[in-house]
């Protein structure tokens, strides 16, 4: 452990202890400390390939070796140090040795005034190497160390099941209680098994990865089913609008919510369904378009969706290709099919 302290304000100023193992750990993310699953981190988001995550990792193995230079060079100066205390003391002693009573024929010789002196080093001190450097490369996949065994392993199948019987349990009850309960326990029940889905994940994600994600497909799965929930009811007058028009937005509503969550919580399954979700959402509301000019209204739409996909794109993380390609094939799929279905 090294201490160190800061030189840009007048005085010494603690910034802390330096842990040289820690710093120059690949496995581990350079911002949050979070166990790495990619070369994105799933907790903070930090993107690891990019020149500055290069530049922390030049700047860490520089840390090391500067300073396991300095503590061998410290050593060097705390053993030169005590020599010449030593190189004193002797003197001292040689020079009071004159001072004693001439006339005593054997005097006594004189205490000594000093410990044993340190023993000489044979030669300079040699410094200690630094500690041999990985080279920069995108951390083990799984956050894992190398010589650990990686996959899906028992636990992620059987969470992964767990969660599509939960799914299929869900869908069951809606579609066979539905009418035993009126529309208030419909809402309640739904809408609070929907919200305890989706903060669960959001709860489970930083710690358990495969649990949150899992938690999360089932709860992207109830969004999807409330959708089709507020229409069965007719819950402020959905039964009334289109079939097209009411699925288009409700789809469209229903991505924006899973794609926002999924951001603010890392959710992959809530962003990966809502790239999904969303070209459907523009598609339905391309065939319920009607009237004078529905070509220029459907190209119109492909258009926007173009731009929204775009835009959120930029918005997702570094190690978030998945979702970048379906966004890309929706954008695709707008311009070209929207015209011609509207």
């Amino acid at each position: 452990m090294v201490t160190t302290r800061g030189v840009d304000a007048p005085g010494p100023r603690a910034l802390g202890v330096l842990d040289l193992d820690a710093i120059v750990d690949s496995t581990r993310c350079p911002v949050c400390r979070s166990l790495l699953a990619a070369t994105t981190c799933g907790t903070c988001g930090a993107d690891l390939t990019g020149a500055a995550a290069r530049q922390v990792w030049d700047l860490s193995r520089q840390i090391v070796t500067a300073a396991t230079e300095r503590a061998a060079q410290v050593r060097v100066l705390g053993e030169e140090a005590a020599q010449r205390r030593a190189a004193q003391a002797a003197q001292a002693a040689r020079a009071a040795a004159p001072a004693a009573p001439a006339a005593a024929p054997f005097p006594p010789s004189a205490p000594s005034v000093h410990g044993p002196s340190a023993p000489s080093p044979a030669g300079p001190a040699a410094s200690v190497p630094p500690p041999t450097m990985p080279p920069f490369a995108p951390p083990v996949a799984g956050g894992q160390a190398p010589g650990r065994r990686q996959g899906l392993g028992v636990q992620g199948v059987l969470v992964g099941l767990g969660a599509l019987l939960l799914a299929v349990a869900a869908l069951v009850f809606l579609a066979f209680a539905w009418n035993a309960m009126g529309i208030g326990g419909r809402a309640a029940v739904v809408g609070g098994v929907t919200l305890a889905a989706l903060a669960g994940a959001a709860a489970l994600r930083p710690r358990l990865e495969a649990t949150g994600e899992a938690v999360g497909a089932l709860a992207a799965v109830l969004v999807l089913a409330d959708v089709w929930a507020v229409r069965r009811t007719g819950l402020l007058g959905a039964d009334d609008v289109d079939a097209l028009l009411y699925s288009g937005t409700g789809l469209a509503v229903a991505a924006l919510v899973l794609g926002g969550w999924a951001l603010r919580w890392r959710v992959r399954a809530g962003s990966v369904v809502a790239s999904l979700v969303l070209p459907v959402a523009a598609l339905l509301l391309g065939l319920a378009t009607t009237g004078p000019h529905v070509t220029a209204r459907g190209l119109g739409l492909g258009l926007v969706l173009a731009v929204v996909t775009t835009a959120v794109r930029a918005a997702l993380p570094g190690g978030w290709s998945a979702e970048r390609v379906l966004l890309r094939l929706a954008a695709a799929t707008g311009l070209l099919v929207l015209p011609v279905a509207a």
